[in-house]
């Protein structure tokens, strides 16, 4: 694949999964956000250097696309280069510059949690550099599993409720899903609790927030968190109906890890 026919694919996806959270609801207003590590970008570097702290070193020369500050998903999905932008990271990790963005227009900033999304970026490369994508977006009924009593204080508990509700969880969200404590959104501290947890987990549910995921591009970010909230929308509906579900047995649950998920 050349360079031109992977940034078209890259950019398409991402007004795709955009157009998706938008339809689904995930993404009021201008919530939710996305970073994506191109491999490569033809487009001319613009000289102004805007600067920003703490960026890690192994993002020097790094190319990103990301969304807007106050964009709204429905924009995006439309015109990706007026509500988003491509970036440099500089050689010396002292700022960025713009590749493309604006559409000729004025400078579209990046999202307020480009931190995070940095600190993100950079563990998948230490980690696992094939994972280019991080997602942010706010899926209704993994919210509300956040806001209960219980399950948001039994992060295992909910992983394996979960994993058993329907055996694709299982499958296609085989890391599971973890919970962090609330943080401020785009802060240090919820930057700090989801680097933690990036390393060992598909899906990171931010309590009372949304979730976030990652991938090897930004539908596979975007298919794990929907994995995940098809089985939270099947524990609410039977909670809703007065029952809680039975869920897979751990024998079940043991056999399909052994026969499906180890193959995947």
């Amino acid at each position: 694949m050349t360079n031109n026919e992977q940034h078209n694919q890259d950019i398409d996806e991402i007004k795709e999964i955009a157009g998706y959270l938008w339809e689904r609801g995930w993404a009021e207003r201008n919530g939710g956000n996305i970073s994506l590590r191109l491999k490569a970008w033809d487009g001319e570097t613009r000289n102004e250097l805007i600067p920003l702290k703490d960026i890690p070193e192994n993002l020097a020369n790094a190319i990103l696309y990301i969304s807007g500050t106050g964009c709204r998903m429905r924009d995006l999905a439309r015109a990706p280069f007026k509500y988003g932008a491509v970036i440099k990271i500089s050689n010396d990790t002292t700022g960025y510059h713009f590749l493309e963005c604006g559409q000729g227009e004025k400078n579209v900033k990046p999202t307020m949690e480009i931190g995070s999304h940095l600190e993100l970026q950079s563990k998948m490369i230490a980690d696992n550099p094939e994972y280019r994508a991080v997602l942010h977006t706010h899926p209704i009924e993994l919210i509300c599993l956040t806001h209960h009593p219980e399950l948001s204080k039994d992060p295992a508990r909910l992983r394996t409720m979960l994993w058993s509700t329907m055996p694709e969880s299982r499958v296609f969200v085989p890391r599971g899903a973890e919970i962090t404590k609330y943080a401020i959104p785009g802060g240090a501290e919820l930057s700090k609790l989801t680097g933690a947890a990036l390393h060992n987990f598909d899906v990171i549910l931010w309590e009372k927030h949304g979730a976030l995921g990652t991938g090897r591009n930004i539908v596979e970010a975007f298919d794990f968190i929907d994995v995940a909230n098809k089985s939270a929308t099947i524990i609410l509906k039977c909670m809703a109906a007065g029952y809680w579900p039975e869920g897979l047995s751990q024998d079940n649950l043991a056999e399909m890890e052994r026969i499906l998920v180890n193959k995947c």
